[in-house]
């Protein structure tokens, strides 16, 4: 089995002494996508301010909208795209589970935080506009951005405060004792092992049979689970994901492009040129002396 660590986001949220970040306005997208596929063990509570989304949390899909507000819990796979061209702005809370958990076996952590952690994504924590609690809640984060901005010396003491608040309000809204059905499970896993073999392999030669091989199904059960998991075909995926490493190398090393082709996992560097035009409008020469 492919190591999970390996499709782990990288990105750090907050600092070691206060493990929280507050993205305050995303709308930017790549290829459609406001993220790519990727797991943290932080939770994330995402708002939407306007316009849609489809958010996919665990293999599950969800089209959300204006004050639309969804609790993601840590280790859980989970996308994020652009609605038939739509413009969507939404913000974002990441933080550690560290910042709230009791030291020691309290009944809050026994009975409250722990049957959270354990179990898996429930469609009722996505609040829609006018269901319950999702007035309180959209307070909250409104009172958690005041908060956040704000200097002040308890600062980090009164957005402990909020968030507490908001995660009460997001988890009391489900069955905590719900588990996981063995499908869901198989799911699940297929999606985070397909990832991580590309994550891993992306730099060799990978075909559709190698892909499929990775969860041993055949190439046409592979493609249709690959495009209801991730709304796009197998092998475009894989080419984003090299073209994106591609950028990586023409910001960070002199590498020739012809190398960097190489490298990514492109056979021609002439197809590998025309691809990264496609996708950026500019070739790779242009875009290394933009950056």
């Amino acid at each position: 089995m492919i190591e999970k660590q390996k499709y782990k986001e990288k990105t750090i949220h907050g600092t070691s002494d206060f493990p929280l970040a507050w993205y305050s306005d995303i709308s930017d997208t790549w290829q459609n996508f406001f993220f790519v596929p990727h797991w943290h063990e932080e939770l994330e509570i995402l708002y939407v301010l306007d316009g849609r989304l489809e958010l996919i949390i665990d293999g599950v899909s969800y089209i959300i909208g204006p004050n639309s507000v969804a609790l993601i819990p840590p280790n859980l796979l989970h996308i994020a795209y652009r609605i038939n061209n739509e413009r969507c702005r939404f913000c974002s809370i990441v933080f550690s589970i560290d910042l709230i958990a009791s030291k020691t076996a309290d009944k809050i952590q026994r009975e409250q935080l722990q049957p959270f952690l354990e179990n898996p994504f429930s469609a009722n924590y996505i609040l829609l506009p006018g269901s319950q609690q999702q007035s309180e809640v959209q307070k909250l984060i409104h009172t958690f951005e005041k908060t956040f901005i704000e200097e002040s010396f308890c600062r980090e003491l009164l957005i402990k405060g909020v968030i507490i608040q908001l995660l009460a309000q997001l988890i009391q809204t489900k069955n905590l004792k719900i588990q996981k059905t063995n499908a869901k499970k198989l799911q699940e896993e297929r999606e985070r092992t397909i990832i991580e073999f590309i994550s891993s392999n992306f730099d060799e030669k990978l075909t559709l049979s190698s892909l499929a091989n990775s969860v041993m199904l055949s190439k046409e059960q592979f493609t249709r689970f690959f495009k209801k998991s991730f709304r796009t075909s197998p092998i475009h995926y894989l080419n984003q994901f090299r073209l994106q490493k591609a950028t990586e190398l023409l910001q960070q090393t002199d590498l020739q492009i012809i190398e960097i082709a190489q490298l990514v996992g492109f056979d021609s560097s002439n197809y590998f040129s025309s691809s990264f035009r496609k996708c950026f409008g500019i070739s790779p020469s242009e875009f290394r002396k933009m950056t």
